[in-house]
């Protein structure tokens, strides 16, 4: 089971449809979901309750003590009701996960949420994003600078292996907000490489040696 997210940078919105129907959009990495069912939102979902966004990191984690997950009821929906529009929902403990080098990787226990399927057995986050597109498998760093975001980490810029698009971002950005970073930089499309590095002072990476 996978929910195949989009993000608009500029309005800072992720959005994931399950069908014509129904959508989910988040605005501060998941910790907050919002369910619309034809243009009508009919419910929000809160990680940490509606008063513990952005909450300070416990040594463990962003973790607030006493608040349900609200977003896990919803998934069991997707489970019982969605499966024909996102996969049927599949446990990753027994089956193992697929690495970004193609290996699959017997853990033994279940990571996330499980796989997208049993074919591609790509593990699955809290939001049912797959792990290859939230750590950019598909995406070579090309470029950095030593400037530090509005977010506070450096920008980098990021080529597709396929399709040779270029985005801005910063180190470390999934490139959709998460719980871990409900803020990011980006991603932002470069048509013009050579410029966007001079106003970020940004230098290509060496790949020759």
């Amino acid at each position: 089971m996978e929910l195949k997210w989009s993000y608009d940078p500029n309005a800072k919105l992720a959005t994931a449809n399950v069908n014509a129907s129904i959508k989910y959009t988040t605005a501060d990495g998941g910790q907050t979901v919002n369910k619309y069912v034809d243009g009508v939102l009919v419910k929000t979902m809160h990680k940490y309750g509606p008063d513990h966004k952005f909450s300070d990191s416990a040594p463990t984690g962003r973790h607030v003590e006493n608040v349900k997950d609200e977003w896990m009821d919803e998934i069991e929906y997707l489970i019982q009701n969605h499966s024909l529009d996102l996969g049927q929902f599949v446990e990753g403990a027994y089956t193992g996960y697929r690495t970004k080098n193609g290996d699959i990787e017997a853990l033994g226990e279940q990571r996330g949420m499980g796989v997208n399927n049993t074919t591609d057995k790509i593990g699955v986050n809290r939001l049912l994003a797959a792990a290859n597109i939230t750590e950019w498998w598909d995406w070579e760093v090309i470029a950095a600078s030593t400037l530090e975001s509005e977010v506070g980490r450096n920008y980098e810029w990021k080529r597709n292996l396929t399709t040779n698009e270029i985005v801005r971002v910063s180190s470390g950005n999934p490139p959709f907000p998460c719980c871990v970073y409900p803020e990011i930089h980006g991603p932002y499309p470069v048509t013009d490489l050579e410029a966007d590095l001079a106003a970020y002072q940004g230098t290509l990476i060496d790949k020759s040696n």
